[in-house]
């Protein structure tokens, strides 16, 4: 897509769980590799999850690590009310939240 993606990195070093590395990567994969492209809501299934990103090119993440990681991964996303996730708007904002600001 062309319109940016704004990401809260002081938000996401904040966040509970900070320190699971393997969650955050996770949910950057998630946004990036299966939210990003459409920007639509996603099913949480580990084996369809696995087979888009692997097919998107994602090949560090097995799928055994997709199960294992999904309850952190979680924790930067909503769940909708059928299931599907989206990205929290707690760390992620298609709108930029410091115009004018230091942007890097």
């Amino acid at each position: 897509m062309d319109a940016p993606l704004y990401i809260d990195v002081e938000a996401m070093l904040r966040s509970a769980g900070g320190g699971d590395l393997a969650a955050k990567g996770l949910a950057m994969t998630l946004v990036f590799g299966v939210w990003e492209p459409g920007r639509q809501p996603f099913a949480y299934d580990p084996d369809q999850l696995f087979e888009r990103l692997s097919a998107g090119g994602h090949t560090g993440i097995t799928r055994d690590e997709l199960e294992q990681n999904k309850a952190g991964a979680q924790r930067y996303f909503v769940v909708l009310d059928d299931g599907r996730w989206v990205p929290s708007p707690e760390f992620f904002s298609v709108t930029d939240g410091n115009p004018g600001g230091n942007v890097v």
